[in-house]
């Protein structure tokens, strides 16, 4: 089950993919799923936890790289139909949350996290987190996920 966050930009893309969806975050492991959520809700409902969002900082990059692929691969996509398109934003959409979650800074770890984590790394403690950012495409697959980036 992946983060359900609100949309925050429009999407250009509706008429092009049709009822076709790409979806990019954190899949499949309750725990990190759980976590996703934390980092994406912050404070509210988990107390001391800052809202970093990564998901939501990503979704307007990940949208922008969307558009440039589908406008780049728009012959082959009348051409061959759109599989390999969606799954190649999919890809990307995975990259591309990984480099956010990678570059959150701030808020920082307290300095009872960092002396546990030996690093002030907010969004990073063991790799799993990051690793398992992936895109799916009509609900299959998990494009990116394992790779760091």
């Amino acid at each position: 089950m992946g983060i359900k966050t609100k949309e925050t930009v429009k999407n250009p893309l509706k008429k092009v993919m049709g009822s076709n969806k790409v979806q990019v975050g954190i899949f499949g492991d309750g725990e990190l799923t759980m976590l996703a959520n934390i980092f994406e809700d912050g404070g509210g409902r988990w107390g001391s936890v800052p809202d970093w969002s990564p998901l939501e900082t990503a979704a307007p990059k990940i949208l922008e790289a969307a558009v440039n692929i589908v406008k780049q691969e728009a012959a082959q996509m009348i051409i061959n139909g759109k599989d390999n398109t969606l799954k190649k934003v999919a890809l990307e959409g995975a990259g591309i949350l990984k480099e956010t979650i990678e570059g959150i800074k701030s808020p920082g770890n307290k300095e009872s996290t960092i002396k546990k984590k030996g690093f002030d790394n907010p969004m990073v403690d063991s790799g799993k987190f990051k690793k398992a950012a992936s895109g799916k495409v009509n609900g299959v697959g998990t494009f990116g996920k394992g790779k760091l980036g």
